[in-house]
Parts: structure tokens; sequence; C-alpha cells
């Protein structure tokens, strides 16, 4: 009779991969892997594009990177908004990023920084 072998728990449960979600200028990435699932997945910093998204979800999230790397001038000027632009360029990405955790699922978790903490949808 052959041996069995004992298999650990956490061989058994499935994936759950945490992001945090923060914007680094001149980076066009605004997804990091925050657990070792994540990590071992995707890497550190997580390409919206290698996540299995909608292509109007994955142009949202990368037309909301240029608007923040023009605001804080990676690529020229600062070009910076005034108050009713940012509270606008806030309630957009707080939008987007309640449309990505849909989209994404309950394997996914995502991690609100900066302006963005403490806010789900």
């Amino acid at each position: 009779m052959p041996a069995v072998r004992s298999i650990p728990v956490d061989d058994l449960r499935e994936p759950f991969y945490e992001f945090r979600f923060f914007f680094e200028a001149g980076v066009h990435v605004c997804l990091w892997s925050a657990n070792e699932d994540a990590r071992h997945c995707f890497g550190y910093p997580v390409p919206l594009r290698d996540l299995i998204l909608p292509r109007d979800l994955t142009l949202w999230g990368e037309a909301l990177m240029e608007r923040w790397d023009d605001a804080v001038g990676w690529y020229g000027p600062p070009m910076p908004w005034n108050e009713g632009e940012e509270a606008y360029f806030h309630g957009e990405v707080g939008r987007f990023l309640d449309a990505l955790e849909r989209a994404l699922g309950r394997e996914y978790r995502l991690i609100r920084c900066g302006p963005w903490a403490g806010s789900s949808g």
C-alpha cells in the first residue's frame, strides 16, 4: 500500500491577491502587489494590462495615470488643478476603483492608499 502524503492546508487554498493602489509618477502603474500570492503571480508593480479586465476599464485607469503625471509635471511643467478639478479627479479615481473592485472579483483585494484610503464602494 503506498504511503499517503500529507498536503499542507495552505497548498489547498485558492490564491488571494492583494494590491495596493497609489499613483507613482512616470511609472504608468497604479497597482502594487501587497501579498506573496500577488507577488508570485504578478511581480511587484502590476500593470493594468496584465490583468483580465474589460478594455474600457484598463483605458480608464491608464487615462487617470496620465492625468496624474500631467498634474505633477512628470513629462513637462506641472499642470496643477484648481480645487474643483482636484475634487473631480479624486471622485473619478474613486469611481474607477469601485469599478475595478467589481471587475476583479472576490479573489482580489485593493488596499486604497493616499487620498483614497478608507474609501470603498
